[in-house]
C-alpha cells in the first residue's frame, strides 16, 4: 500500500503497515481531528511536525491499520516514554488492534519497552491480553470537557493562577510525586519527578495557585491541537483541601490558556476519581466521552503472540 513500509499485515478486511511516510500526516489528522481519546496522539505529531523516532520527546513509532479503500480506522503509537497511544473505530475487531500494536511494538526501539496503554477504552482492552497485566494501575475514565461560554470564574483577589517558574520547582516536584502516588499508585524518584516537572515549566504547561507567595494548587496542560489542549496533573495537596482550590485552579487555567491563546475553543480531561468529577463541573465541565488508561507497575519487554 502506498505510504506504508514493507511491513505489512494483510488481514480479512484490513491492511496494517508502520506508518513512516510523512505524506500521509494530514491523512492521520484527518483521522484523529475530533476524537477526543486521540488528542495525545494528535497533539504529540504536532509538536515534533515528523514521524521520524529519534527517541526524542513526543517521538514515536506509528502504524495503522487501514480499509480496502485505504481509509484509517486505527492508529497505535510507541512513544519515547515506552507508552502505547491508540485510537480506533468501533468496526475494527479486537483481535486486529492486538496485531495493530504487536506491529508497532516490534518495529519500535529494540530498547523501549511498553510502560502502559491509553486511548480508545475497547481498543485499549483488546491489547490487554499481549502483557502481564497483574501489576498495573487501570483507569477507566469518563471524558470533560468544557469552552469559554460554559466556564464558570472563580476568581479571588488574594489568590491567583499563574504560569509557574523555575522557582517553584521544589514544591511542585514534591506534589508531582505525591499525584503519581495517590492517583495512580506509582512511584516516582525526586529526580524523575523535577525532570518532569522541569519539562512543563519549561514549555509554560504548568500553572499553579498561589496566594501572595504560597503555592496552594497545580494543574498542567498535558497537551494541545489546534483547537484544543488537554488538563491533567491536577493536585492540591491535603493541607490546602476542601477551600474550593481546585475549582479555582482550574477555572485559571483554562481561562488563561484560552486568553494565551486564542485558538483553543475547547478544554478537555479525563478522570475516574467522584471528587475530581464534582470540581469539573462546578467549573463548567460537561462528559464527552471515555478514555481508558493502563499503567504498568513494570514495563513489558516483549508481547505474547497469542495469549
Amino acid at each position: 500500500m502506498e505510504g506504508l513500509n514493507s511491513t505489512i499485515v494483510p488481514l480479512n478486511d484490513f491492511q496494517i503497515g508502520l506508518i513512516s511516510d510523512e505524506n500521509l500526516i494530514p491523512q492521520m489528522f484527518k483521522f484523529l481531528s475530533g476524537r477526543n481519546d486521540a488528542v495525545f496522539l494528535e497533539s504529540n505529531i504536532m509538536a515534533v511536525g515528523t514521524l521520524r523516532d529519534d527517541g526524542s520527546h513526543f517521538s514515536a513509532t506509528y502504524a495503522g491499520i487501514f480499509d480496502s479503500s485505504r481509509n484509517l480506522k486505527a492508529i497505535a503509537a510507541h512513544c519515547w516514554n515506552g507508552n502505547i497511544l491508540i485510537s480506533a473505530d468501533t468496526g475494527v475487531p479486537p483481535n486486529e488492534i492486538s496485531s495493530l500494536v504487536r506491529v508497532v511494538f516490534e518495529n519500535s526501539p529494540s530498547d523501549r519497552s511498553i510502560s502502559g496503554f491509553l486511548g480508545t477504552p475497547w481498543a485499549v482492552e483488546a491489547c490487554l491480553n499481549l502483557v502481564d497485566k497483574q501489576h498495573s494501575s487501570i483507569s477507566d475514565c469518563k471524558m470533560y470537557n468544557c469552552n469559554s461560554a460554559s466556564l464558570v470564574s472563580f476568581s479571588n483577589v488574594d489568590i491567583t493562577a499563574r504560569i509557574a517558574s523555575v522557582k517553584d520547582i521544589d514544591i511542585v516536584s514534591i506534589w508531582r510525586r505525591d499525584f503519581m502516588k495517590e492517583c495512580l499508585d506509582i512511584s516516582v524518584e525526586n529526580t524523575e519527578a523535577r525532570k518532569q516537572m522541569l519539562n512543563q515549566i519549561e514549555g509554560s504547561h504548568l500553572w499553579v495557585l498561589e496566594n501572595e507567595d504560597t503555592l496552594l494548587a497545580m494543574a498542567s496542560v498535558i497537551a494541545e491541537t489546534e483547537d484544543r489542549f488537554m488538563i491533567g496533573n491536577v493536585f492540591t495537596p491535603p493541607e490546602y483541601r476542601s477551600r474550593g482550590y481546585g475549582k479555582q485552579i482550574i477555572s485559571g487555567l483554562v481561562s488563561g490558556a484560552m486568553q494565551n491563546n486564542p485558538s483553543f475553543s475547547t478544554a478537555l480531561l479525563f478522570t475516574d476519581r467522584p471528587a475530581g468529577v464534582k470540581v469539573y463541573n462546578a467549573v463548567g465541565f460537561r462528559e464527552c466521552g471515555f478514555y481508558k488508561m493502563v499503567l504498568l507497575h513494570e514495563p513489558a519487554t516483549s508481547v505474547a503472540k497469542n495469549r
